[in-house]
């Protein structure tokens, strides 16, 4: 009986390992992959990419400029209405320089969220770092302690046979020497 138990738990450290074994192939398959797109991520964030920040960047100076423009415009209908063109010139100066300062406040803004962008996926790319180290380290640990219980139930087993019976027998009943 106790050579059988011996027998099914020296099968089941085997197995143990040999799933241990398996796990740690698929995790490194998984791990060549995934460190060194995670570690790109985190070397060259993209924020929000070229493509949109050129658009964005574009957008903001036409509506920058259709604003300047339509102040312009303005101030030309009044000065034609008026008969006095004079007297426009400062306002038509200050329209143009709320213009340039709109328009630096939108780049600005476009360059500060793409700024932001980039420091959230650097953060996603370190946080998914150290998941992955966590699992790897949780994985390892759980396949130890399987085949450490597995050792523990195969030196068990062993002790278990007629002659252990017998010696923890006559040690028990041997008398102490004082």
């Amino acid at each position: 009986m106790a050579r059988q138990a011996q027998q099914q738990a020296s099968q089941n450290v085997t197995t143990g390992q040999n799933f241990a074994n398996e796990a740690n192939t698929n995790a490194q398959g998984a791990q060549n992959w995934l460190t060194p797109t995670l570690e790109n991520q985190y070397a060259n964030p993209q924020g929000f990419g070229q493509g949109w920040l050129d658009s964005s960047k574009a957008e903001a100076g036409q509506i920058a400029g259709s604003k300047a423009a339509g102040a312009k415009n303005q101030l030309d209908l009044t000065a034609e209405r008026t008969g006095n063109s004079a007297g426009f010139a400062p306002a038509e100066d200050q329209a143009m320089r709320d213009s340039q300062s709109a328009l630096s406040n939108s780049l600005l803004g476009i360059d500060t969220a793409n700024a932001e962008a980039k420091v959230g996926q650097q953060s996603q790319a370190l946080s998914g770092m150290g998941q992955n180290f966590g699992q790897n380290l949780n994985a390892e640990t759980g396949n130890l302690n399987a085949s450490t219980g597995g050792v523990n139930a195969e030196t068990n087993a062993g002790n278990n046979g007629w002659f252990q019976n017998t010696l923890a027998a006559i040690t028990a009943l041997k008398p102490k020497v004082v």
